[in-house]
Order: structure tokens, then sequence, then C-alpha cells
């Protein structure tokens, strides 16, 4: 009951008109939705002119030209925060519906699946993506999976195991290979760390080398650091950096600077490490790695004698309104130790 009136007090029900809502709350009304291909929504403005949107721009998606109430009615369970509610219409509106709205219906419903954690439906929904939009299907990447190996965890795998058994495209294989390392590592399992250099060393391709699956690629590198393979962290990471999209680049970088600061030997080995940290706070000061990153750069101050300095970076670090327990408790033991020694 509570989408039948949602419907009729936007406005959208009496009319044949489509609406659009994107991520930043701009509604687009009395549009006409005319196609959906490899991610992209075309639809007529009300002016006449055709216009394009990404599908991954969009909250909402309201469809009044087509006679199928149920997309409707999943696209605003899922603003109300019931996406087992647009599962079940979207699962419907699939058999009402055909060519590109198939399509479309298919990309929504696997946001409802991962939404609804049925991590089974969620992946296989998330390689029938993948097959016709790899580009996609990078930026949808399944995120909620169980820390546990449920029956449906691994009937997620098996499906990604299918998969690479018949899968030659390379980027859909290196994509099906992060999503696979990703599961294997949520749940704890030991074959993750036996197909982290798949995932951790190899160049992301094309299309796929979104954020979502540099995240992936971070956590492989970050593993693979844990692991000892500093010289193989480090040839990757600065492989990454330079191709990367830009909101990947501070966790990339924090990475790097672990890295050079595992094996430095000499002064100019630390202050290599203390730059990659410091181009964090410098170049992306709201970034949640931002109070990491001078942690660590104090750390490299105070391993070089330069101990004011070390001094002054952490009480920018515990300045950080954003900054995780984890750190901010490492710093401040540690300003403190300087303090009572006379370093600042």
């Amino acid at each position: 009951m509570a989408v039948c009136v949602a419907l009729v007090a936007g406005g959208v029900g009496s009319s044949r008109a489509d609406e659009l809502v994107t991520m930043t709350g701009e509604r687009l009304e009395k549009i006409k939705i005319t196609g959906y291909a490899e991610g992209t929504i075309s639809f007529r403005q009300p002016a006449g002119e055709f216009a394009e949107l990404s599908i991954l721009d969009l909250r909402t998606v309201l469809v009044n030209s087509l006679d199928v109430k149920d997309i409707n009615e999943a696209e605003l369970y899922m603003v109300q925060g019931e996406p087992t509610q647009a599962v079940l219409r979207y699962e419907r509106a699939l058999r009402a519906t055909d060519g590109f709205w198939k399509e479309l219906v298919h990309v929504r419903l696997l946001r409802a699946y991962d939404q609804a954690v049925y991590p089974d439906k969620a992946v296989i929904q998330w390689l029938r993506v993948m097959q016709h939009d790899a580009r996609v299907a990078a930026q949808l990447i399944p995120q909620s999976i169980p820390r546990t190996r449920t029956p449906a965890v691994g009937k997620a795998l098996s499906a990604l195991e299918r998969c690479l058994g018949k899968e030659s495209a390379e980027p859909r294989r290196q994509l099906t290979k992060l999503l696979r390392f990703a599961i294997y590592s949520r749940i704890g399992a030991d074959f993750a760390d036996e197909v982290v250099r798949e995932v951790a060393v190899p160049p992301l391709v094309g299309a796929i080398a979104t954020e979502s699956a540099y995240a992936i690629k971070l956590a492989g590198l970050r593993r693979l650091l844990e692991m000892g393979e500093v010289d193989a962290v480090l040839t990757a990471a600065d492989a990454a950096i330079q191709a990367c999209p830009q909101a990947s680049l501070p966790g990339l970088l924090l990475l790097k600077g672990e890295a050079q600061y595992a094996t430095a030997v000499e002064e100019a080995d630390y202050v290599r490490a203390g730059w990659s940290f410091m181009r964090v706070p410098i170049h992306f000061p709201d970034d949640g790695s931002a109070g990491r990153c001078l942690w660590w750069a104090a750390r490299v101050h105070e391993r070089i004698g330069r101990t004011a300095k070390a001094a002054d970076l952490l009480g920018e670090c515990l300045a950080v309104k954003t900054l995780d327990a984890e750190t901010r408790a490492e710093a401040t033991a540690a300003l403190r130790r300087l303090t009572e020694s006379g370093g600042s």
C-alpha cells in the first residue's frame, strides 16, 4: 500500500510519462525512455530533444510508458530500503518485459539482490550482466557477502568457478577472478592466498578498470605485502597509480608508502616513503586515509631524527575528524611519547 500511495502522491501513476531521479537528487520529469544499451539509458525530453544518462548515475527509474507496474513498485521499494520486496517485483517484471526493457531490469535486479544479501543470486545475476556489459558489471561488483561460507556463498563461488572454466575473454576473466578473490578473502579461506597474485599483480585492462575493481586489487596488494612480497607490491602499485581512477589513488599511495618504509635502509629511502604518504593529505585532504598517512609520515620523521616535525604531523593527524579509532590511539600514544622525551 505504501508503494501505491507514493506513486499517486508523486503524480506519476496518472501519466504515461517516465521519470528519472539522479544520484544527486535531480528529477527529470515528463520524459520517455527510448532505449537502454551498454549501461546507458536514452530518453526523449519534454521539448523533444534526445539525451542519455548512465544507469550508474540514476537512483530511481520510474516507467509509466510501459504497462508494467512492478518496475515502479520495485524502484520505490528500493528507495524505502526494502530490497527483498523490490526483488519480488523485479523478478515479475522480467517475465513481463522484453528487448531493452528486460536488460534494464536485469541491471536493477542485480542491485536489489546485493542489497537484500542474496549472495548466490547476486553473483549469478552479476555474471549475466557481465556477459552483456563488463563495464557496468565492474561498477556493480556485489558487496553484501557474508563473512562465513554459507550454502549461498558456496553456490556463488561455484558459479564463478564455472564461469572461469569456460570464459575466454580476458577482461571478463579478470573481473571474475577479482570477485572470486574478494569472496574467498571475506570468508577467510586459505584459497585467497593461492589466487592473490592473479588479482594483485596484473594491470586492470580496459573498461573494467573501475574504482570498485581497484578496491579489490588494493586488498590483494595489501595481502601480498603482508606475505612479504614487497618488490611485487611496489611494481604493481606504481603501475596502478599511473592508471587508476583518481578516487583510488589515496589507498594505493598509502600502500606504496608502507612498502617503501618496510624496505627502507638509508635516510633517503625513508624520505621517499614519506613523500608517498604526504601526497594524500596534500592532494586528498578529505579522503578517509589522509589521517593514516599523516601518522605514517610522522613515523618517517621520527625514524630519521626529525622529532619536532613528527610531533607536528601527529597533531595534524589527531585533528582529522574522521580518524579511525586505531590510528587515533596510536597517534595519541606516539605524541605523548615524543612530548615526554622532549621531541616537540
